[in-house]
């Protein structure tokens, strides 16, 4: 019986980054729909925040978390299951790549449209002063309708996370807590992300969210 490792898979910023989300995601959730706008705003803010954090970590990040580590081709990932070489739990599934592409750019169109709109009454966003009161009537509209479809989203990957956990028995959950994987000893651990990269990325949110907020 071969040997095995445990290495970490998802760094910590990228775990962070994933709670953070759910947590705002909730918040977004709760304060909308009982029109507490604003902690409606402030949560948006918070999910700007992660959302640009996660494309800057897709660029500068582990070697897990760049997005070119995805597998958005059928060709190229039936190619790369045939020449398995025991580091599949290293990869992204096709499914798992495209699921992470979809979910990012339904939540950064829901953040715009956000920024974009507002409520007819005392709230809009920091860049409705930037377009038309039309254009920013059909980003309100927008924003309604892509909340809609980002709960199917959501409730879609919660399925997807049970078939994998109770039917499939693979540790997702525990992976995305721990970061860690089991996988052969062979197996070099993936490169983790640089951390001055990190904190560059980081004061350049905080500079970018600041400037937003100072447009209200």
């Amino acid at each position: 019986m071969s040997s095995v490792n445990k290495v970490t898979l998802r760094d910590l910023p990228t775990r962070l980054f994933h709670w953070l989300q759910v947590a705002c995601f909730g918040g977004l959730w709760y304060s909308g729909t009982h029109s507490e706008m604003v902690w409606h705003v402030r949560c948006g803010y918070l999910m700007a925040g992660l959302l640009l954090f996660r494309l800057g970590w897709g660029l500068v990040g582990g070697q897990h978390s760049r997005f070119t580590s995805l597998n958005l081709s059928p060709g190229k990932a039936l190619d790369r299951w045939r020449q398995s070489n025991g580091d599949d739990a290293l990869r992204h599934t096709l499914a798992g790549s495209w699921s992470i592409v979809i979910m990012l750019s339904a939540l950064s169109f829901q953040v715009v449209t956000g920024l974009l709109a507002n409520d007819s009454i005392f709230t809009e966003g920091p860049l409705a002063q930037f377009v038309s009161f039309e254009t920013s009537n059909t980003a309100t509209a927008w924003h309604s309708w892509s909340f809609n479809l980002l709960l199917a989203l959501v409730a879609l990957h919660i399925a997807a996370v049970l078939v994998h956990t109770v039917l499939l028995r693979h540790d997702i959950v525990p992976g995305i807590i721990t970061g860690q994987r089991r996988v052969a000893a062979t197996v070099p651990p993936p490169a983790s992300g640089s951390g001055e990269h990190l904190v560059v990325l980081l004061m350049l949110i905080v500079m970018l969210l600041s400037w937003l907020s100072d447009l209200n």
